[in-house]
């Protein structure tokens, strides 16, 4: 599917943002307005994390961060990263 949607364009850095099931329960029970999304079991979200996991294994451009911090730490992680590889100084 991938290949046929995007006509053989592959991103140069993926960031894969991983957080617990409990920091994800305590957002979705934050979030004054839901979509159909927030109403899917938590066992097809943990699914879906560890598939993300699972492609990103062994893979040079891909970055696991976690996410479940509330502050600007990821931000940070994510602009030094992309820095580093855009060769921006």
């Amino acid at each position: 599917i991938h290949k046929k949607i995007l006509n053989g364009v592959k991103p140069n850095i993926v960031f894969i943002l991983k957080v617990s099931e409990k920091i994800s329960k305590i957002r979705l029970k934050k979030r004054k307005t839901k979509n159909r999304y927030d109403n899917f079991s938590q066992l097809f979200y943990s699914n879906v994390q560890k598939s993300f996991l699972k492609i990103a294994k062994g893979k040079k451009h891909y970055f696991v961060l976690d996410s479940s911090k509330n502050d600007n730490s990821l931000e940070k992680k994510i602009c030094t990263i992309t820095s580093k590889y855009l060769n921006i100084k």
